[in-house]
């Protein structure tokens, strides 16, 4: 017999400090259960990671998931309450009709709303994942059926995660693998046995360094080929994102001179690296505490402002807009407030962002369906209509309320007589000197009484 445990009860985290324990979440629906034993019976124990489970569970039915990965690993399991510290060389499980997110590193818990139409557990998992631990933490998308993980993977890849997927021939479900590879997301295709050995390798990496000239000579081959000039970003985040590219390749890069070379020779790697530096974090109604103070508070006091100075336009600008979820939630709650007061106003949302794909793909308005339950059921009714492949476009009467384009803050004009200015999550990426001449800028566009979000 392994030296296992199993155990319902919370204990302080010991031996790796707290913020560079690497994380590993695995999502799996139908058919999940071989590959998660496949999975764990590679992994060799100890191994410095923590690992948290989330299935698609029934609590009509008693999981014997314990005592089966029991026979296949001497790792501790553990059955997830919330307020739990996460430990090293532990396996959390989820319950039945529960969300599991992480927070700084706590595990909480939190029931299934009555209301939610269709649940998302693995996804509102990751994505917590993602804001908790960065670049410090892989996700896993195993068998299952529907798409859940998709939207999760996205943010994983977003922060400096690792994403890895079943190959769809092993997976006993092909839907949820598919549905992670089909939308470009998956780092490694790979078979669940064969997942460890990556995972460990990606963890045991050394400090990685690095010589300035080199890098501003990447710098220079990235501007030449896409016009960005990445030289203005943080450091700490453009040597995570070089080493990841490292990483990927076929053989890996060993250094970052062989990466510089590799880039000479092969343009469409450079684009690759350009869109992996471009960290495009958004969703729908992302904060949505945040969002109740834009719709309780700032947008009846704006449409109030224009009434009494009897203006008829309403000038919003969305800076590093990505893929467009953020400008239409506000459009959205936009619409949603002047229903309710039967006025009508000129609006004019500018959504703009650097990266063209991203651009793109904003200015279409489709999502998956994992992507809009943020919403209530009648929003999605109401501003959103089913696609042929079943996603979901946004409605014209919110598209037309916006104009996406492509813009570099850091050298192009601003928008002017802007009563409301939304950048989120891209400040942070900046260094100091960029972030103060952005700042300057909004100062700039924003009316008197202008809002910056």
């Amino acid at each position: 017999m392994k030296n296992n445990s199993f155990s319902t009860v919370p204990s302080s985290s010991e031996g790796i400090e707290k913020q560079d324990l690497h994380v590993v979440g695995i999502g799996a629906s139908a058919g999940g259960l071989e590959a998660i034993e496949q999975f764990f019976a590679n992994m060799p124990s100890p191994n410095g990671m923590a690992f948290i489970i989330v299935q698609h569970l029934s609590s009509k039915y008693k999981s014997f998931m314990p005592e089966l990965l029991a026979k296949k690993t001497g790792m501790n399991i553990k059955l997830t309450q919330d307020g739990m510290t996460l430990q090293e060389d532990t396996i959390y499980l989820n319950p039945p009709h529960h969300y599991v997110t992480v927070v700084d590193h706590t595990l909480r818990l939190r029931p299934y709303e009555e209301n939610d139409q269709v649940k998302y557990p693995i996804d509102a998992f990751f994505h917590s994942l993602a804001a908790a631990k960065k670049h410090r933490c892989t996700a896993i998308i195993l068998s299952g059926k529907g798409n859940d993980g998709t939207g999760g993977a996205k943010t994983i890849r977003e922060y400096g995660g690792t994403v890895l997927v079943q190959d769809e021939s092993t997976a006993k479900y092909r839907d949820m693998p598919l549905s992670a590879i089909d939308a470009h997301l998956a780092d490694y295709i790979l078979s669940p046995a064969d997942m460890p050995d990556l995972v460990q390798t990606h963890v045991s990496q050394t400090e990685f360094t690095y010589n300035e000239e080199t890098l501003q000579y990447i710098y220079s081959l990235i501007k030449k080929k896409t016009g960005i000039d990445f030289s203005m970003y943080k450091k700490n985040t453009v040597l995570r994102r070089l080493e990841k590219r490292m990483a990927l390749l076929d053989p890996p890069s060993q250094t970052m001179e062989e990466y510089r070379d590799y880039l000479c020779k092969e343009a469409e790697e450079i684009v690759e690296l350009q869109r992996d530096l471009l960290i495009g974090v958004t969703q729908f109604l992302r904060d949505k505490e945040a969002f109740s103070i834009i719709e309780e508070q700032v947008i009846p006091q704006l449409v109030e402002r224009k009434i009494h100075s009897q203006e008829d336009e309403i000038r919003i600008w969305v800076a590093g807009c990505s893929t467009g979820q953020e400008a239409y939630t506000l459009a959205i709650l936009l619409h949603d407030y002047l229903s309710t007061i039967n006025r009508y106003f000129d609006v004019r949302i500018f959504a703009t962002d650097i990266d063209r794909h991203a651009i793109k793909r904003a200015s279409q308005g489709i999502y998956e369906e994992a992507e809009v339950h943020s919403f209530s059921a009648a929003q999605i009714n109401e501003y959103f209509e089913q696609t042929k492949h079943g996603g979901y476009q946004v409605k014209k009467t919110i598209r037309k309320m916006i104009v996406f384009a492509p813009h570099n803050i850091g050298k192009d004009s601003p928008f002017v007589n802007v009563d409301l200015i939304s950048c989120r999550n891209m400040m942070i990426y900046f260094q100091a000197e960029l972030q103060q001449r952005i700042l300057s800028l909004f100062h700039f566009s924003l009316t008197e009484e202008g809002v910056l979000f």
